[in-house]
């Protein structure tokens, strides 16, 4: 016969099943893998199918020693000089983006590792995950933080064998309103929620110094200054700094929760950790590609400098 003590045991059992089911169905999700990973991390990702690695380096260099299983690739063919406005280091069109990526078996659902070979390609690295993030891969997208320095300094296993990469036919989703114009930041120079960051040094950014590609020195007037260098550790292996030293120099420089980033320098190569950085902690952030070169070239868009160094501070 079914007894009291059957029938309250029976009842625990499916209340647990169903608070079980419960929080399956309504938990909190997964934990979202930040945009600079560890070591540690890509370690336990290597046999992940959908993983697809990428060392940015001199060719030399990748084929003496990279990380197992990782593809080769330059800045060199992610960069380009415009005709049309004579300017350099351009983002490529998305039939070119389309070619590089689908050589390197980038797909929708690839797991995209980048990493450098030294500290001294980290804007290199920060420029490939800005060109993938605009080509609408960013989600899936991570940058080994500390590069193959940390990874050979914790003595993990690197390679001499290239890569048999199958290729991939993959079209660009660009993500259009990551990159602003000329016109765009001139229109938007008084917008209070705007932050327009120089990523170049100091020296460039008071105009002390001329930036060799720019016909002016100084920098767009309202812009603040984060020199991109200063968002790394100083000792090898220049690991990007914690979250909470990197939001605070952002704050620092007048950015809020809300605000949107627009982050530039002299051609926009030093411009992208500075949009790395600003992406991995959440911020929304907007790429000026054309930079100072493009902006001194209009002879009616304010321009602030020479102006003495430290003032800003």
């Amino acid at each position: 016969m079914y007894n009291l003590k059957q029938f309250t045991l029976s009842f625990k059992l499916l209340s647990l099943s169903i608070l079980l089911i419960v929080n399956i169905s309504q938990g909190n999700p997964p934990t979202k893998i930040p945009l600079l990973v560890s070591t540690e991390w890509l370690s336990e990702q290597l046999d992940n199918p959908s993983l697809v690695l990428l060392h940015i380096d001199r060719r030399g260099a990748y084929d003496e020693k990279h990380i197992p299983g990782a593809n080769y690739i330059s800045l060199r063919g992610l960069i380009e000089r415009k005709s049309k406005d004579n300017l350099s280091d351009e983002i490529p069109s998305a039939t070119k983006l389309d070619s590089i990526f689908g050589s390197l078996g980038i797909n929708e659902k690839s797991l995209i590792v980048i990493y450098y070979g030294n500290e001294m390609l980290i804007p290199s690295a920060s420029r490939l995950f800005l060109t993938v993030d605009y080509f609408g891969l960013g989600e899936n997208t991570h940058i080994l933080n500390g590069g193959l320095t940390s990874w050979i300094t914790e003595n993990r296993p690197t390679s001499a064998d290239v890569s048999n990469t199958k290729s991939s036919n993959i079209s660009a989703n660009l993500k259009e309103d990551l990159l602003v114009g000329a016109d765009w930041v001139f229109q938007n120079l008084r917008t209070s929620d705007i932050v327009i960051i120089d990523a170049r040094p100091e020296e460039q950014y008071s105009g002390e110094e001329k930036d060799h590609k720019s016909r002016k020195v100084g920098h767009i007037t309202g812009a603040v200054n984060i020199p991109f260098y200063e968002l790394t550790q100083k000792e090898s292996p220049h690991l990007f700094l914690s979250d909470t030293e990197l939001e605070k120099r952002f704050m620092e420089a007048g950015v809020k929760v809300s605000s949107t980033i627009i982050t530039y320098c002299g051609t926009g190569i030093w411009a992208s950790p500075v949009y790395v950085a600003a992406k991995h902690l959440g911020y929304t952030v907007k790429f000026y590609d054309g930079s100072f070169e493009d902006w001194s070239a209009h002879p009616d868009f304010p321009v602030t400098g020479p102006v003495k160094r430290g003032w800003f501070k």
